[in-house]
């Protein structure tokens, strides 16, 4: 970043000083406009659209839980609630919070069935989860961000993107539910409450898995490093594995779709979306077999070793300085030495991990860019102005991408108009628009891929320009990396 001018360093800091000793601003009542708005325009949508693939599932799922059933079973179809003219469906490929979240909100549905049995209150309901998320996550950041105008700016960017309004309450996707745990545990862990933070992080992990990537980086953190890690795994695990237990439901399936998920167990591998690894499945549409189905699956695996490099990349400086404090004698020494790393850093590690999945998986949801994107508006509010421009082509490129791919987002309509779903196919399936919207989605989501590593580079040299700092005392947090 730079040297920071000492006028500019010392606003900063006691702007963090307020943060970490929760003396914050109070927000301006026409924040609470922008916020309804935020609100109104999510539940304004949120009845008549969805994914007909995606919250078709959610929609089956909440149905077989509110009956005792184990989700994780073929689905299909509900009289009177399903909208896709799909037949039978798989399941979730994510752990049962969420589908006993579906079921939470089904029997919610039938018990306001004296209001009205429409479905459409059933999609709405479903989308709830998100849409509140959705919010929570504006105020997190402004809670996060304790300049005020830059705060506002934030939240009111999460607000109103079409990105996060598109999944929360159009696809009916919950990915704002597990940023927003993420963004709680990031919150609790600069206020130095560690068993809360692990607590947050894992439950965003148990709601989908990804958040898994950020327990290592935000445990190295923490003043409480083991217990923290111990905490956040024992809360997925349990979260993740206690409704075998309680409802008896075979856990067989759940395994294969998390391994699924993970590293493509399947016969036909999932490769593409937002990466460079769509090219692929689009030489493989010129020439047939060019890349076999073995070496697709075998890619799927990349994105372990890469993590593993990462982790001992990032725990190697610590291990090394921790050595070195105890050839040293002074305790005053050694806790200069170890200790809670700066918010700077806990952002750029955790901006880092999720560039990392990003460029090496080679299936990305277009969803998946949320985690990202959470973290850098903050740390380019605080730390990387300078960074805003290329993260502004990364969530456009994004959107586009979501746009192209999804053709126009006329598949959106299913719930309320079902011819929506049979024009999406008829559109993706001409000779013409077809191919042009394969070459459309690829050319995009390399152009998304090589920002994503321009980003992840300009990250990686953040840490040159200045040591990490590994103060514990109470205002180590307040202190900044170059």
């Amino acid at each position: 970043m730079g040297i920071i001018s000492i006028p500019m360093a010392g606003k900063v800091q006691n702007s963090l000083s307020r943060l970490y000793h929760g003396d914050l601003f109070t927000t301006r009542s026409n924040i609470a406009f922008f916020f309804l708005a935020g609100l109104l325009i999510r539940e304004l949508l949120a009845p008549w659209t969805g994914h007909p693939y995606d919250f078709e599932v959610f929609v089956r799922v909440g149905y077989y839980v509110s009956k005792g059933i184990n989700p994780y079973i073929i689905l299909k179809p509900v009289k009177g609630i399903s909208f896709s003219p799909y037949g039978n469906l798989y399941s979730v490929g994510y752990p049962p919070l969420w589908p006993m979240i579906c079921g939470g909100m089904y029997l919610l549905f039938r018990s306001l069935s004296f209001l009205t049995s429409s479905p459409f209150l059933y999609y709405s309901l479903l989308k709830q989860p998100a849409i509140i998320a959705d919010l929570l996550c504006a105020f997190l950041f402004i809670r996060l961000i304790p300049d005020q105008k830059l705060g506002k700016k934030a939240a009111l960017f999460w607000l109103f993107n079409p990105l996060t309004i598109i999944f929360s309450s159009v696809w009916g996707m919950f990915d704002s539910l597990a940023v927003l745990l993420c963004l709680i545990s990031l919150l609790l862990l600069v206020r130095k409450k560690a068993v809360f933070s692990g607590v947050s992080l894992g439950i965003s992990a148990a709601l989908k898995m990804i958040p898994v990537i950020f327990i290592p980086v935000f445990s190295l953190f923490s003043e409480k490093k083991v217990r923290f890690f111990i905490i956040s795994i024992v809360v997925t695990l349990a979260a993740a594995l206690l409704p075998f237990i309680l409802f008896g439901w075979n856990p067989t399936s759940f395994f294969f779709a998390i391994s699924s998920q993970a590293v493509n167990a399947r016969t036909s591998p999932s490769v593409g979306g937002l990466t460079a690894f769509s090219i692929f499945n689009l030489i493989n549409m010129k020439f047939p077999n060019t890349f076999s189905p073995q070496f697709l699956v075998a890619l799927s695996y990349i994105w372990i070793p890469a993590f593993v490099i990462f982790y001992i990349w990032l725990l190697l400086p610590f291990f090394r300085k921790k050595m070195s404090s105890s050839i040293d004698r002074s305790k005053d020494l050694a806790r200069q030495q170890i200790g809670s790393l700066s918010l700077q850093s806990v952002l750029r590690y955790s901006i880092i991990a999720a560039l990392i999945f990003l460029i090496t998986r080679v299936w990305i949801s277009e969803q998946y860019v949320l985690y990202f994107i959470a973290l850098a508006l903050i740390d380019i509010a605080l730390f990387s102005p300078e960074k805003k421009k290329i993260f502004t082509i990364m969530w456009v490129l994004a959107l586009l991408f979501l746009i192209a791919n999804n053709t126009l987002l006329i598949r959106f309509l299913t719930p309320v108009w079902t011819h929506a779903f049979y024009i999406d196919l008829s559109i993706n399936n001409s000779p013409f628009y077809g191919k042009i919207r394969y070459v459309v989605t690829a050319l995009i989501a390399t152009l998304f891929y090589i920002a994503a590593i321009k980003m992840l580079i300009l990250y990686y040299r953040d840490g040159k320009k200045k040591p990490v700092e590994t103060d514990s005392t109470p205002t180590s947090m307040n202190k900044m990396d170059a």
